[in-house]
């Protein structure tokens, strides 16, 4: 070690530090270090020298290390009394190894994977089996078998992508057994089983479909995507056993379940598929919150925008006693409806008379969506709304019409010059103290109803006429 280059020899010597090994640059440099990492791995006085000794020797890699170096490694394996170091040992092997299926590099590793006490090492163990032999192999296939069962999930989680590694593709034996990981406790585990079954089953396999299909409805969103796509390539869309399971997933007492089952379902079935989209529409009338969001997302991606079938089941719930249904309706409208659509605009705009003040917001978000900015048309309904009796009611119009119109737009102007000549008392000031968010100061139209109503027989409409008056009086020249 004395006689390893500086850069190995200048780390931490009265500290105990680990060495640090950079790498070398000539022949005579990398003979030297691999000198130094050799003679550390096995003397090093603590266990980080020793670490990090292995480590180097694992970069050097087998052709400059030679048979030493993997006999060092395997040594440090078998007979280092710390589990970091034993841990790194495993980890350097594979990259040692100068010829696959050596006796007693796989011995080292199937003894350290099944009974070593430190769960990194068992891990570490794991993963390097299929990398220091020739697959398929049955006998390490079943030590990587084994370790399925052991009680640390980062074993079972490198076990599950040994083993189908060390495996043929469509072997049922390993498709059984990474099936049965499906149902892990962990997540990492589960997600790792399913990585190794998109390596192991065929398409069509039916075991593998089965054991997918169950668990559709995981509630970690990277296994379930990770499940979803795999059952894409193995089954198709549009395949009856998944369909029916997901239909029965839906009617789960578990919100989160149900919630999962439609975030899967979309991406199962063929674009605008209408027994998915009344089944999907069914979830939007779903006491939980997070079930009807999903569903309201789900029909975004599950139809194109137009599609007739989905826009008669979607508008059929505006209809609803449900208040929630109401409003979860108009949300899924915004996804499936033209923006323009003639029978759309004058369905929400009937909801901005909506007696529940969630709809009336959610109706006024949608029109965003489905109306085109500036529509005269949809300007005339909303207008309409600035007459009923609620104020409630004319507010929602109002922040649609904000929505909708753009500032110094006449004839979103003229709609509501109109409606200070109503006859009720507070549409006329309801719409007095609308015109200045829509008209330009100095225009001469305002000025001109505002006079009329400085006439008005009720008080507080001659109060807003003259706010207005004086604010449209002088054109602003600043």
């Amino acid at each position: 070690a004395a006689q390893g280059p500086p850069a190995a020899r200048s780390q931490g010597r009265r500290g105990g530090g680990a060495r640090k090994y950079r790498p070398m640059a000539s022949a005579t440099e990398r003979a030297a270090a691999l000198e130094a990492a050799l003679g550390q791995a096995t003397a090093g006085r603590t266990a980080e020298e020793r670490e990090s000794a292995l480590n180097a020797l694992a970069e050097i890699g087998a052709k400059l290390g030679g048979e030493l170096a993997l006999l060092v490694a395997v040594q440090c394996l078998q007979q280092d009394s710390e589990a970091r170091v034993r841990e790194a040992a495993a980890r350097s092997i594979p990259s040692l190894v100068i010829a696959k299926d050596n006796k007693v590099v796989l011995e080292a590793l199937s003894l350290s994977c099944r009974d070593d006490r430190h769960p990194g090492t068992r891990r570490a163990a794991a993963a390097a089996l299929p990398l220091v032999t020739r697959c398929p192999n049955l006998v390490v296939a079943a030590v990587a078998n084994a370790a399925l069962g052991d009680l640390e999930a980062v074993v079972r989680e490198a076990a599950t992508g040994a083993l189908s590694a060390l495996t043929e593709v469509g072997d049922p034996d390993t498709v059984d057994a990474l099936v049965r990981m499906l149902e892990d406790a962990y997540e990492e585990v589960r997600l790792a089983a399913v990585h190794a079954l998109s390596r192991s089953a065929k398409p069509g396999d039916a075991v593998a479909i089965k054991g997918l299909i169950a668990d559709l409805d995981d509630l970690d969103k990277h296994v379930r995507q990770a499940i979803i796509d795999l059952l894409n390539r193995l089954a198709g869309k549009n395949d009856a056993r998944v369909l029916e399971s997901l239909h029965a997933k839906l009617a789960r007492k578990d919100p989160q379940r149900r919630r999962a089952t439609v975030q899967a379902l979309w991406q199962l079935v063929p674009q605008g598929d209408q027994d998915a989209v009344e089944r999907t529409c069914l979830c939007l009338e779903d006491r939980d919150m997070h079930v009807r969001a999903a569903a309201v997302e789900a029909m975004g991606c599950l139809v194109q925008v137009g599609d007739a079938y989905a826009l008669e089941r979607v508008s059929l719930r505006l209809e609803s006693a449900d208040h929630i249904v109401r409003r979860e309706a108009l949300y899924a409208l915004e996804k499936v409806v033209a923006r323009g659509d003639a029978a759309a605009v004058s369905a929400v705009c009937v909801r901005l008379e909506d007696s529940d003040d969630g709809v009336r917001r959610a109706a006024v978000e949608a029109l965003n969506f489905v109306a085109e900015h500036g529509s005269q048309p949809t300007i005339d309904e909303i207008a309409r709304r600035f007459e009923h009796p609620e104020h409630c009611v004319r507010r929602a119009a109002a922040e649609a019409l904000a929505i909708i119109g753009e500032k110094g737009d006449a004839y979103l102007i003229d709609a509501i010059i109109v409606r200070t000549g109503h006859q009720d008392l507070f549409v006329r000031r309801f719409a007095l103290k609308l015109l200045p968010e829509y008209a330009e100061r100095g225009d001469e139209t305002v000025i001109f109803a505002t006079t009329e109503c400085l006439k008005d027989a009720e008080l507080h409409v001659r109060q807003a006429a003259e706010e207005v008056y004086e604010l449209f009086r002088y054109k602003d020249d600043y």
